[in-house]
């Protein structure tokens, strides 16, 4: 599944695409839930986000989340309708202790 999504071979790409069209055309395919967490952790890897990021922006871009607060994600960088904020950013580094 993680090579649908692999621009880097076109070739294991095309086979991929065709074996998971062909399941969903025939209704015959079946995704383990190992498969599929495989796949999670491949894709969010290939973006260097960290699997809890990576929950919580789906959460918030299902929720349609205008700001979502973190002080581990790049402030200010924009998620679907979702904008990052770190609320600790402009914290004097010697109040941010404690």
């Amino acid at each position: 599944m993680a090579y649908a999504d692999d621009l880097d071979s076109q070739a294991k790409q095309a086979v991929a695409l065709e074996l998971l069209g062909r399941a969903c055309g025939e209704s015959a395919g079946v995704l383990s839930l190992q498969v599929l967490q495989e796949y999670f952790v491949t894709a969010i890897r290939k973006l260097g986000v960290a699997v809890a990021d990576a929950l919580v922006i789906r959460a918030s871009l299902q929720t349609r989340c205008t700001t979502l607060y973190s002080k581990d994600m790049h402030s200010g960088f924009r998620l679907g309708s979702a904008q990052i904020v770190n609320p600790f950013l402009e914290i004097q580094p010697s109040a941010r202790q404690g």
